[in-house]
C-alpha cells in the first residue's frame, strides 16, 4: 500500500472525525440558541411596559367587582378589563345611590388611592373618578402596571351628605406566555441549524474528497 493512499485514508479518517466533533458542536450551539430566545421572549413577555401601559386603554365590556352599603351611600362597582393586566389601565366605573333608594348621587367627589399591599408605590398618585353625562356613574381610569394584587382605597365626599371611604381589591394578572411561539422555536430553530450545519459541512467534505481523489 502507498503512502499516498495512507495519507489519504488518514485524511478522510481525520475528515470524518472533524464532521462528527462538528455536528456535535452545531447541536449543542444550536440548543443553546434556541434557549436564549426562549428566556428572551419569556422576559420581554412578563416585565412591564410603563410606556405601553400608557398607551393603551380598557375596553368598555365592565363586570361587577363590588356591591356594598357605605355610610349614607349605596355603592355599585363594575372593572374592565376582566382580569386585568399590566399592558392596559383598569377601568372603574362607580355607581353611588342614596341608601335604601334609587336615587343617584351626582354632585360627589370620588377619590382613588391605588397601592400593593406590602410595597412602596413610587410615583403611583390618586385618581379623581369623573362623572359620566350619559349614564351619571363615575368613572375612573387607573393605571395598574404590575401583575400581583392591587388594592384601591375610595374615598367619596359630598355636600349633601357625610363623607364615607371603603376599600376595594383586584387581582392583576400577568399575560400568558406565547407558547405556541416557544415551542415553535424550541422545535424549529436547532433543526434548522442543523440542517445548515450539516450540508455545509458535507459540502466541505465532497470538495476535500474531490480533491484528493
Amino acid at each position: 500500500m502507498s503512502r499516498q493512499v495512507l495519507k489519504l485514508r488518514k485524511i478522510r479518517l481525520a475528515v470524518r472525525l472533524a464532521v462528527r466533533l462538528a455536528v456535535r458542536l452545531a447541536v449543542r450551539l444550536a440548543v443553546l440558541i434556541s434557549l436564549i430566545l426562549i428566556l428572551s421572549v419569556g422576559l420581554l413577555w412578563i416585565t412591564p411596559n410603563p410606556a405601553q401601559a400608557q398607551r393603551e386603554t380598557p375596553p368598555t365590556d365592565l363586570s361587577p367587582l363590588l356591591v356594598k352599603v357605605v355610610g349614607p351611600y349605596q355603592v355599585i362597582v363594575k372593572h374592565s378589563p376582566h382580569p386585568a393586566n399590566p399592558k392596559t389601565h383598569l377601568l372603574l366605573e362607580i355607581e353611588v345611590f342614596q341608601t335604601n333608594t334609587t336615587q343617584g348621587v351626582t354632585n360627589a367627589t370620588i377619590t382613588i388611592n391605588p397601592s400593593m399591599p406590602g410595597m412602596k408605590m413610587k410615583g403611583v398618585l390618586p385618581v379623581i373618578a369623573k362623572l359620566n353625562p350619559a349614564n351619571r356613574n363615575y368613572e375612573a381610569i387607573v393605571p395598574v402596571e404590575m401583575a400581583g394584587l392591587w388594592e384601591f382605597q375610595v374615598a367619596i365626599q359630598s355636600t349633601q351628605f357625610p363623607p364615607a371611604e371603603f376599600t376595594l381589591t383586584d387581582q392583576v394578572e400577568r399575560d400568558q406566555l406565547p407558547w405556541i411561539l416557544i415551542f415553535a422555536l424550541l422545535l424549529g430553530l436547532p433543526c434548522l441549524m442543523i440542517r445548515i450545519w450539516v450540508y455545509l459541512l458535507h459540502k466541505l467534505v465532497n470538495e476535500l474528497n474531490t480533491a484528493y481523489l
